[in-house]
């Protein structure tokens, strides 16, 4: 696995035109800023222009109002809008206050903002000071990205259902809530908000449940892998932080760690190259340490872990061009029933990755390979289907 680059963060200035340019926006018939100033900060609507306690409204004064509630209307976001009218107890006795608040409300859902979503207050004023009006306002919080699309190979398709996903590119953000699928033949690399990374293998289909980084640094972190395989980068976590992977089978909890994670038919398949994984299944939890794995099967107790297979020793190719049918060499390990090879277009595995399953005596390199330079690397798979640590990686070149 490799160490997961830094993200970059959206630009906030992008986002700091986009609300200047609703708030400037010129009314109709009116000066292009008749409020001569508005800022939006805390829930909190200030103007250079006083806004009046008046139910009667001079032009200019009814254009602030309504340049506000074009404002509020363009947030998006904004749940309700509060206009306190603050009078002397006479006018709120006789009603002139909830007049003022219902004319400054008119005047906001005129604009834009939603009728249901306006509310009026009269509280007093202070003895001595005259009467005013301030507008507040709650807004839902945005979703934050909370994954990002570090690398693509092939199509991968990303949505709030599995009904419902559309292809993405490289670069993409994600929300919680989110699946990604990969296509058959394909992968993508994915960067989580907490610096870990996930390589995402071929028809692979995960859920991003929750990703969620306390003030504290501490971390709650909820997949589930509903199929295919998925390679994991886990950053270590502080204390009481939560990082699990859920299947049909059990979840995997993660602490720092690097850890392969397959499941389909015939169970979950968990291979932990470095740290620690606990499988839980129901009330039991059972440690997988480094090296070693252990297979989960829907209603079958969970077995002892196994001890994975050592990394090859490559004897060749090490490097440069590839003569006509050339073979990938390696050392037999013991215990090996089998051998996985992975070839790719750069050596983090993130494009052109193909998986072939490959005999004890090595694998010739197919012909279909593209002219160019190609990464690979040799993993031993022991009877029970076990993949042990891959070999050193190696790079050839194609020719044509």
């Amino acid at each position: 696995m490799t160490t997961p680059r830094p993200g970059r963060r959206a630009p906030l200035g992008v986002r700091w035109w986009i609300a200047t340019a609703l708030v400037l926006a010129p009314v109709a018939g009116e000066a292009a800023d008749p409020c001569e100033g508005i800022k939006m900060k805390d829930g909190t609507v200030a103007t250079a222009r006083r806004l009046l306690a008046q139910a009667a409204l001079a032009p200019a004064d009814e254009g602030c109002v309504r340049a506000v509630g074009a404002a509020l209307a363009g947030r998006g976001g904004v749940r309700s809008v509060t206009v306190a009218v603050r009078v002397p107890d006479a006018q709120r006795a006789d009603g002139t206050g909830s007049k003022i608040g219902a004319r400054y409300a008119s005047l906001l859902a005129e604009s834009g903002v939603p009728e249901a979503r306006i509310s009026t207050v009269v509280p007093a004023a202070v003895h001595g000071e005259e009467g005013s009006v301030k507008i507040t306002f709650t807004e839902r919080r945005a979703a934050r990205p909370v994954a990002r699309v570090d690398a693509v190979d092939g199509a991968v398709r990303a949505g709030p259902a599995e009904a419902d996903l559309q292809l993405v590119a490289r670069g993409a953000t994600l929300k919680a809530d989110t699946y990604v699928a990969t296509d058959a033949t394909g992968g993508a690399w994915l960067e989580l908000a907490d610096g870990s990374r996930l390589r995402l293998g071929p028809g692979a289909l995960l859920f991003i449940g929750k990703l969620h980084l306390n003030d504290d640094l501490k971390r709650v972190v909820k997949l589930e892998l509903k199929r295919g395989t998925v390679d994991a980068d886990v950053r270590s976590g502080g204390e009481g932080s939560v990082f699990d992977v859920g299947t049909r089978s059990g979840v995997a909890g993660v602490r720092g760690t690097l850890f392969r994670l397959a499941t389909d038919d015939a169970g979950t398949r968990i291979e932990t190259l470095e740290g620690q994984v606990d499988l839980v299944e129901g009330e039991k939890a059972v440690p997988v340490p480094a090296g070693q794995g252990v297979l989960a099967k829907a209603g079958t107790p969970l077995s002892a872990p196994v001890a994975l297979l050592a990394a090859p020793v490559v004897e060749g190719p090490l490097q440069g061009a590839l003569a006509p049918g050339t073979t990938l060499r390696w050392q037999p390990v013991a215990g090996a029933a089998a051998y996985q090879v992975e070839v790719a277009r750069d050596a983090e595995f993130s494009y052109g990755v193909q998986a072939m399953p490959a005999p004890p005596a090595g694998l010739a390199v197919p012909g279909t390979l593209a002219a160019g330079k190609w990464f690979w690397r040799v993993a031993p798979v022991d009877g029970d289907g076990f993949v042990g640590r891959p070999s050193k990686v190696y790079a050839f070149v194609v020719g044509r």
